[in-house]
């Protein structure tokens, strides 16, 4: 990608779109570090049974307005441990996307992506039900690379620049899949928002090589796509 202003714009309509296994890198910020067995229980289902989760049952508000991240890792934990399910976003605007400072220099990054939508391993099938809902990423979110000291843009003087100290990632993305049997996402539209992310100095071998991505599978046995939208985000609209 040579600038984030030309960002993909990946829609899906009328027939399925059928994606198989797509190889990627993975980073390591999955969803089942949330306590998902008593997430489970909280939505009134066991292990046993598929569970069919809300993000609204889980805190998200879908207004526009409130960050409603954490409800979504909620949700996606609770799929995680049930092994599949069905993940159910009603209609609404949805905020997403939160990122972790630095607070060391041996950190290791700048802004570090959190997970927003991020299942893994499920041998049952994965649903996610968005008809109606729009994701949209968080106006202010870092992308590129930037100063953590001072929060500032940092503007290499020269190119590739690969510092990890200095990379600001938004999500790797908003809806992520890895290692998972079967995975149908319908009617979902994820606005990457871009004109109101904080965009900083150029990262990798040329441009923005930095994750804002809309969908992103890896390794899973099949994808299918329908009625979804994916758009303005920074790097790409499916993965």
């Amino acid at each position: 990608m040579t600038s984030p202003r030309k960002a993909r714009r990946v829609a899906t309509g009328g027939p399925v779109l059928t994606r198989r296994t797509l190889v990627a890198r993975a980073v390591s910020i999955g969803a089942a570090a949330y306590g998902a067995e008593r997430l489970i229980a909280s939505c009134g289902v066991t292990a046993a049974v598929a569970p069919v989760v809300s993000v609204r049952d889980l805190g998200a508000r879908g207004d526009g307005e409130t960050n409603d991240t954490r409800a979504f890792q909620l949700a996606s934990a609770a799929i995680v441990a049930a092994g599949g399910g069905t993940l159910r976003i009603p209609p609404g605007v949805y905020v997403i996307g939160r990122q972790v400072a630095a607070t060391t220099a041996e950190a290791g990054f700048a802004y570090r992506a959190e997970s927003v939508i991020d299942i893994r391993g499920c041998r049952r099938p994965v649903v996610i039900d968005g008809r109606g809902a729009v994701l949209r990423c968080a106006a202010g979110l870092r992308l590129g690379a930037f100063d953590a000291r001072t929060g500032r843009p940092h503007q290499p003087r020269v190119m590739p620049f690969i510092d990890p100290t200095y990379r600001a990632d938004i999500y790797y993305g908003a809806l992520h899949f890895e290692r998972n049997r079967s995975v149908r996402v319908t009617g979902v539209e994820v606005d990457g928002n871009i004109d109101a992310i904080a965009l900083g100095g150029e990262y990798g071998d040329r441009g923005y090589q930095v994750s804002h991505d809309g969908l992103v599978a890896i390794a899973n046995g099949e994808i299918l796509v329908d009625g979804a939208y994916f758009h303005h985000h920074g790097r790409d609209g499916i993965m």
